[in-house]
């Protein structure tokens, strides 16, 4: 009997991620500045570790040279250093998400694809473990 479900690999659990964080930047889009701050917060760890887990367990099956979000690190240490109340906030939040937006069309689009088609689908789910 076959599994309707497979087991997610990593490639659905980077989608997941970026599904997260671009939820996370909708919120901050539409937030208030006082409930801002937290939200932020998240963002920086969600970014972090989704960073992370394509440096480390995606780009070496891939031989990646592309930055994994470019310019994301400026854009967050500017954000953070005017504060979530900040006039600049909003201006600097909407460079993110384009960055952020083009990172994601681009990697689902053409990398995850190359990642399926060159790595066993068995790999696939051990790696979605590491994450």
């Amino acid at each position: 009997m076959s599994d309707a479900n497979p087991p997610a690999d990593v490639v659905d659990h980077l989608r997941a991620q970026h599904q997260q964080i671009s939820a996370v930047l909708a919120q901050l889009r539409s937030a208030p500045s006082i409930a801002r701050g937290e939200l932020f917060e998240q963002l920086v760890s969600f970014l972090t570790v989704h960073e992370q887990a394509e440096r480390q367990v995606v780009a070496p099956y891939l031989d990646w040279q592309v930055p994994l979000v470019p310019g994301w690190r400026p854009v967050l240490a500017e954000l953070a250093q005017g504060g979530v109340a900040d006039p600049a906030f909003r201006p600097r939040l909407e460079a993110l998400c384009g960055t952020f937006a083009e990172h994601t069309a681009y990697v689902e689009r053409e990398e995850f694809a190359r990642l399926r088609r060159s790595v066993p689908g068995d790999l696939l789910r051990r790696l979605a473990e590491q994450l």
